[in-house]
Parts: structure tokens; sequence; C-alpha cells
């Protein structure tokens, strides 16, 4: 080989390996970015937990779910990378830092997956005898009456309790301290009101009325609903006058805000069973929908 091609060669390879070296370093600048951001971002899931964790509270799901959404990105998405290139890069720090991120991550989940059920089982202990003793309630019972959640969906089928367990609930807010004025009770017929009444009142339960304030329970398919309080400023629920055309479900007189229930499924359609067919219930729908804006009025729309 003569002398040039032997230079062409040498700066060939050297070229190559500062390439190499270069992408390399370049690979790893890039992971420390990542891994800051991945520890910055734990930092900031711990801090959304720290009042949850600190006080034993019951972590909403619209809180928790987003997080650990969150977390097993990191864990899972974000940091495996990180440490294969810190490996290559035989970086030691770094890659205990990495190791330390992994752990914090993986930490996190297991409190976002356990806090909320060691809460319910806590909860339940703390409470069991108005659940065991005075409820009779069972283990699904106990849990749906307990989760304290801002919002809670019990599905269960006819004879399995589901007046016992909003009744326990009713019980278990008074033993929270809830006042009673804050408590509505909403069924969909009289027959189903004046059960839960009665179930009440044995339970010691003092019903609102134009006489006295209490837990407030209507029908909600008897006519429509308004807040009102007497002359004495005490609440109770007063049906307001017949039905019109429309009325909605519910309406809240100081904001004028209405709110509806739609009985449909996610994927827009009524249970199996109903005489009204999905298509009908949907011209029914269409046309509230109609009256609200007609009427101006700021609505919410619920499904069942």
């Amino acid at each position: 080989m003569d002398p040039l091609s032997l230079v062409l060669v040498v700066a060939a390879v050297a070229a190559g390996v500062a390439g190499v070296v270069w992408y390399r370093r370049r690979q790893v600048a890039r992971a420390r970015i990542a891994l800051r951001q991945a520890e910055s971002d734990l930092r900031e899931i711990e801090n959304a937990l720290e009042t949850f964790v600190r006080s034993g509270n019951y972590i909403p799901e619209s809180v928790r779910r987003p997080l650990g959404a969150k977390v097993v990105q990191i864990a899972e998405g974000s940091l495996p990378p990180i440490a294969k290139v810190v490996r290559r890069a035989r970086d030691g720090g770094m890659r205990q830092e990495s190791e330390v991120a992994l752990r914090h991550g993986n930490e996190l989940r297991r409190v976002l997956e356990n806090h909320n059920d060691q809460y319910v089982k806590r909860v339940m202990a703390d409470h069991s005898k108005l659940l065991v003793d005075d409820l009779k309630a069972d283990e699904a019972q106990r849990n749906a009456i307990v989760r304290d959640d801002i919002r809670n969906l019990v599905i269960a089928g006819a004879g399995s309790g589901k007046t016992r367990t909003i009744v326990g609930r009713i019980r278990f807010l008074l033993e929270r301290k809830v006042p009673p004025t804050a408590i509505l009770a909403v069924t969909f017929t009289n027959k189903a009101t004046e059960e839960m009444q009665d179930r009440l009142r044995q339970m010691g339960v003092t019903i609102a009325d134009r006489e006295k304030a209490g837990v407030s329970n209507a029908a909600r398919g008897a006519r429509p609903i308004d807040w009102r309080t007497d002359d004495r400023g005490l609440p109770f629920l007063q049906p307001s006058g017949g039905r019109g055309a429309y009325h909605p479900d519910f309406t809240l007189p100081e904001s004028g805000a209405s709110i509806e229930y739609w009985g449909i499924n996610r994927a827009g359609e009524v249970p199996a069973g109903w005489t009204t067919s999905t298509a009908e219930y949907k011209q029914g729908m269409a046309w509230k929908r109609v009256q609200f804006h007609r009427e101006g009025k700021t609505h919410r729309i619920l499904r069942l």
C-alpha cells in the first residue's frame, strides 16, 4: 500500500472512531436530559400524592388514574432506554441516578395501586359496627359504602341489596359528621322513596320535611323539584308546578343549570329489555337538546 492510501485509510478510521465517539456522547447527553425530566416528573407526581399519603385520605380516580398512567409511562417507557444508554457509556454516576429514578417510579406505582384499597380496608375496620352489626352488609356492599370517590357507580341486579347499600352510605356519611341537610337521596319511584325513608327512620335518621331539617329523599320521576327553605330557613324539597312540555330531571335555581340523565350506555344504546328502542330514545334525546338550547339553559348530560 502506498503512503497516500495508508494516510487515507488511517484518516477514514479516525473519522469513523470520532463519529462513534460523538454519537455516543450525543446519546449520553440526550439520556441525561431525559433522566432529568423523568426525575422532575416523578417529583411532581410525588408532590401531587403527598397530601393523600400523609392524611391517609382516598385518592379520587380522576387524580389517581392520570398519575398512574404517567408513572407507568416513565417506568416502562422513558427509563429503560436511558438505562441502556448508560450501561453502554459505563457512566457509574449516571447509572446510579437512573436506578434511583426507576426505584422511585416503582414505589410511586405501588402507592397508586394500593393506597385506595388500604384506605377501604382501614375504614371498613373502623366502621365495622355499622357495616357488619347494624347493616349486615356483605363485602361488596361494605366496599361500595365506604369507597370515598367523587362519584361512585354501583351496578347490581334486583334483590342484591342496592337500597341497603344506599342507606348504609347515608349512615356512613352521618357517622363521618356530614350534615344531614347536605345529603340528598333520589329514587326512581315513590314506592322506593317510601321504602328508603322507612329504613332510614328505623335507623334513627331524621328525614327532612316542612317541620324539621334532615336527610332529603325524593323520587326522580314524580315531579320536577326545586330546593327551597321554609320561613325558619330550614331546607326541604318542594315539588314545583306540574309538568309542562319538558322539564329537566334536576334544576339548580340559583345558577339556572340543569341536569338530564340519559338511560344509555357508552355505545349510545338503551338497556336490553326496555320497551323503548334505541332509535326512539335517541329521538327523545334530540328533542330535549333542542328544548335546552331554545330556553338558553346551561345543561349537563349524564349517562346511567
